[in-house]
């Protein structure tokens, strides 16, 4: 879910012009370019979001929950790319 978050991240960020080297800076930068501009929101900041999985245990009621709002996340961005959606 980690990855799929980084990565579609950075596939938004390229779309603009916007080359990350790192998996830090594909996520500050999507919260630059995407959160802070109203284009994606979230009920916190997209580095609160992804880094929540070095935050909490590794309880099952937390990976379905990340696993959820990474595959969430995964559809908007397939949406608004007219995509065929992920399914879980």
């Amino acid at each position: 879910a980690y990855n799929a978050f980084v990565q579609a991240a950075k596939a938004l960020l390229l779309d603009k012009g916007i080359s990350a080297s790192t998996q830090n800076i594909v996520i500050n930068e999507f919260q630059t370019h995407f959160v802070e501009t109203g284009e994606y929101s979230f009920d916190q900041t997209f580095p609160e979001l992804v880094l929540q999985i070095s935050k909490n245990e590794p309880t099952e009621h937390f990976a379905i929950n990340y696993l959820q709002e990474a595959t969430k996340f995964i559809n908007e961005v397939y949406q608004r790319k007219n995509l065929k959606p992920v399914l879980v």
